[in-house]
């Protein structure tokens, strides 16, 4: 490196600068991409936890309604006899 002239030392200095830019440019990009997909994954199984919630909830409600039915099939049946 003892024979290089200035322009020499200049354009590589250049030339690491432009090569490490470009390399966080790219990192960037990866990590920006990868976080959009997490946060997809994270929105698509919040909103399968709802739905899942959603129909437990109605399924509950449901077996209440069958059940207080029942109940009151039971107490017609036992008053008219």
């Amino acid at each position: 490196m003892a024979d290089w002239s200035t322009w020499d030392v200049i354009v590589l200095v250049a030339a690491v600068y432009v090569a490490c830019a470009a390399l966080v440019r790219l990192m960037r990009n990866h990590r920006d991409k990868i976080f959009r997909e997490l946060q997809q994954q994270w929105e698509f199984e919040k909103n399968r936890k709802q739905e899942e919630e959603r129909l437990e909830r109605k399924r509950k409600a449901i077996e209440e309604r069958k059940r207080l039915d029942g109940e009151r099939r039971k107490r017609r049946t036992s008053e008219a006899a």
